[in-house]
């Protein structure tokens, strides 16, 4: 064998050998690329669902803000209504002290003008008694 034949054949068990690995290669290449652009797909659809995700949620944050507004503009209208029951309340107390005062004052009038009938009473009866022993002293003289 000359040295030329050699280097051929050596060349050729070598390609024999290296071609099937690089094909394992180019094939394993092409799939990582190729898994590559199902991978970046897939990314995009992911974001995409990301965003209406995150839109949707955005929506429903809105929502809930509103809803919280709401609660908190009743909330705001029962303090006010109990604000105004609270001062109608001591209003009404303040009549009730009023009135409570007054049939007080007209009891005492009464215990007053009560005592006071009493006392015309028997003045009535020392004037009856009185009149009583007149004309017993009258009826004695006799015209």
């Amino acid at each position: 064998m000359t040295l030329k034949f050699k280097h051929t054949a050596l060349a050729v068990a070598v390609a024999c050998t290296s071609v099937p690995a690089l094909a394992d290669i180019n094939i394993n290449g092409f799939a990582s690329v190729g898994g590559g652009f199902y991978s970046a797909s897939d990314t995009v659809l992911a974001m995409n669902s990301a965003k209406e995700q995150s839109l949707a949620t955005e929506q429903q944050a809105v929502e809930t803000g509103d809803a919280l507004n709401q609660i908190k503009s009743k909330i705001e209208d029962v303090n006010g209504m109990s604000l105004t029951i609270a001062s109608a309340t001591e209003e009404q107390s303040i009549v009730v002290n009023s009135v409570s005062e007054i049939i007080n004052s007209m009891y005492d009038s009464a215990e007053t003008t009560d005592s006071a009938f009493k006392k015309v009473a028997a003045v009535a009866d020392d004037l009856l008694s009185t009149s009583k022993s007149l004309n017993d002293a009258t009826s004695q003289f006799k015209l």
